[in-house]
């Protein structure tokens, strides 16, 4: 009902406006003229009634002005028009959205519903990414996205092993720990973001997560040594490969600590190298 009665209004305004103006003016067939100084001031207050009535971001609501503004256009070089009707809006979506990310509770299909906001009014408005207010929120969500995607992040990395060589879990580490380090400092999310307590204890909880991922890390990667060597039956085990296996655990060991599993192994594989040089002699 609000918005039939806001849209009514706006049929009362424009048969007003254009009234006065087929009484007062005639056509050249030349430029449009501005609209006057007073049916600007009109609609700035309509406008910005009509967004108070509403509470809150109503994409009716701003598509129905820019119907307004639309019609207007056939007597009214309405440029202005549009850039009020732009700025109207995108205060709302601007106070609406810095509101939501200065709550602990923030939450995140809110700030969707404010983004989808903005690009609404771009696609009415080429001119709306000028627009300070956009152009801060804009900045502003680039951050958000990527806090929010940090915080949300699975932490791990699983190992590959070659036959000598793995992937560096160190640098995972340290590209992990950078990227948040980033957003620690980043004056955004210092400044509008601080305050989410989701983001905050996701971005506090990586480093503890990445030291239990480095445990798993290591786990699996002696597992998979373990039965990367483990394809030669033990007939066939041979010094080579002994001295191969024996270089991988030592630089297993430098990375990270020595391994139980590992140690058996490599004692049984050394074994069957043994026997299975005695039995060539």
């Amino acid at each position: 009902m609000k918005a039939i009665k806001l849209v009514l209004t706006f049929v009362l305004i424009l048969g007003g406006v254009l009234g006065a103006f087929f009484l007062f003016t005639t056509s050249d067939g030349g430029t449009l003229p501005p609209p006057p100084d007073t049916t600007y001031q009109t609609f700035r207050e309509q406008f910005e009634k009509d967004w108070e009535l509403a509470g809150d971001w109503d994409e009716q609501l701003f598509m129905s002005h820019c119907d307004l503004v639309q019609q207007l256009s056939t007597q009214y070089e309405t440029a202005t028009l549009n850039d009020l009707n732009t700025k109207t809006a995108t205060e709302v979506v601007y106070k609406k959205i810095f509101d939501e990310w200065d709550s602990p509770s923030c939450a995140k299909n809110v700030i969707e519903k404010y983004n989808n906001a903005i690009k609404i009014i771009e696609s009415k408005d080429n001119n709306a990414k000028t627009d300070p207010n956009v152009q801060k929120i804009k900045n502003v969500y680039t951050t958000y996205t990527s806090a929010y995607s940090l915080a949300h992040q699975g932490i791990g990395l699983t190992p590959h092993f070659d036959g000598s060589n793995w992937n560096s879990y160190s640098n995972y580490s340290s590209s992990m720990t950078d990227k948040r380090a980033a957003i620690l400092g980043n004056s955004n999310y210092k400044e509008y973001l601080s305050k989410i307590v989701d983001i905050k204890n996701g971005l506090n909880a990586i480093p503890e997560k990445l030291s239990n991922g480095r445990k798993r890390f290591y786990n699996e990667l002696a597992s998979a040594i373990i039965s990367y060597y483990s394809q030669t039956a033990s007939s066939e085990r041979v010094r080579t490969e002994l001295n191969n296996l024996r270089n991988t655990i030592s630089k297993y060991e430098g990375e990270y600590s020595s391994d139980s599993r590992l140690s058996s192994f490599a004692r049984d594989y050394a074994n069957d190298v043994y026997n299975n040089e005695n039995n060539n002699e």
